[in-house]
């Protein structure tokens, strides 16, 4: 589709879909606008969409990236970090009609937070937020959310820290049957570039409903991996890993990965290449994004490529720990994308690929994207 401009300036940004609403939801630091954090509800008809208005979710000018997820009933979790650097959690309510709510915040993580990722457990309905500490030596930190009645919501207490330091952490929910969260982080205090960030947590109910995280990690890689994100293949029930190969001139790179040892740790196939240009790092800002697509099967993949500055996305089709890709496509190609975020829309069975403009005044815009599987809807 052709690109949507959804904000004349935008850093940090990530975006969630709800299925019953059949919106998403991109929230954002805008830069034209003090820094607050604000969101825009988007509509989508076949390859284009309708925007709602712009709206304040925090005016305190935060920085780092926020994380949302949506529970598909309507509700949307946004972890953010305020302007005192402690991390805080609101509930957006989103009817029918697009319009949303703003619940009261609550500072419910520690100081010195930041890159906040978001996921939701459909067997316990609780939201899991993890963190990089800061004070914690930069490990991963959660805790998790209940709604309560509208926009109001309890809290776990913290729970104890993974092992392992967590830049460009991500948590990523499996299913109602295997009911674990997989943590991907760079750790950038191991000796190795920092490989070591994986392992797996739970929502513990008889503690509190802490998340409590495995104390056995695995490698993805001996060296760095930044940036990093991760999906899960709901169809072969594999994590799906994609990043920067710090080892080998950054190229694009995903991995598959089965969980072992009672879910308590992931064990990893080999590397396959998804590009040859190298993704682009920067080290405050996530430069490619994976989701998965539970209709066709696949994943698909959305990243800037440093050797020529152009957004680009493929999908791809997991066996075993193996994958197969599809043809690369171009996104965006006169603009880079210092931000990105792709979710799979399953009401019109559309991609939407959000990003940050940086070669146009970072400006924030949105694609969206068929399927190949589906091209015919």
């Amino acid at each position: 589709g052709s690109k949507s401009e959804f904000d004349g300036g935008v850093d940090y940004l990530a975006s969630a879909y709800d299925s019953t609403r059949d919106k998403f939801l991109v929230v954002f630091k805008d830069t034209g606008s003090s820094n607050v954090l604000r969101g825009r509800v988007g509509t989508i008809s076949d390859l284009t969409i309708s925007w709602g208005s712009a709206f304040t979710i925090n005016n305190e000018n935060p920085t780092n990236h926020a994380g949302i997820a949506s529970n598909n009933a309507g509700k949307f979790c946004v972890a953010y970090r305020k302007d005192n650097g402690k991390g805080a959690t609101r509930i957006i309510e989103m009817a029918a009609n697009g319009s949303c709510t703003v619940g009261d915040p609550d500072e419910n993580m520690e100081n010195n937070c930041e890159w906040f990722s978001v996921a939701y457990s459909t067997a316990d309905s609780r939201f899991a937020i993890t963190f990089q500490d800061d004070g914690e030596s930069g490990r991963t930190k959660g805790v998790t959310v209940a709604i309560t009645s509208g926009t109001s919501f309890s809290t776990s207490p913290l729970g104890e820290p993974s092992p392992y330091a967590a830049r460009w952490q991500n948590v990523i929910y499996t299913n109602s049957t295997i009911d674990r969260f997989v943590h991907l982080a760079n750790d950038d205090t191991a000796s190795s570039n920092g490989t070591r960030g994986v392992s797996t947590s739970y929502i513990n109910a008889s503690n509190g409903n802490r998340l409590t995280f495995a104390q056995e990690g695995e490698q993805l890689r001996v060296g760095d991996v930044h940036p990093l994100c991760g999906c899960w293949d709901s169809v072969n029930n594999k994590v799906i890993a994609f990043y920067a190969d710090g080892g080998n001139s950054n190229y694009g790179t995903v991995k598959v990965g089965a969980l072992a040892n009672s879910n308590e740790k992931v064990e990893w196939g080999s590397a396959n290449l998804i590009n040859s240009g190298g993704l682009q790092q920067n080290s405050d800002h996530r430069g490619n994004a994976i989701c998965f697509n539970p209709d066709s099967g696949k994943f698909a993949c959305v990243w800037c490529e440093n050797s020529v500055n152009k957004l680009f996305f493929r999908e791809g089709t997991v066996s075993g720990t193996s994958v197969t890709f599809d043809n690369t496509e171009e996104v965006d190609s006169s603009s880079q994308g210092t931000e990105v975020s792709i979710i799979y829309c399953s009401g019109t069975k559309r991609y939407v690929i959000s990003y940050s403009a940086g070669s146009d005044s970072s400006k924030g815009k949105s694609v969206v994207k068929r399927s190949a599987s589906s091209s015919a809807n």
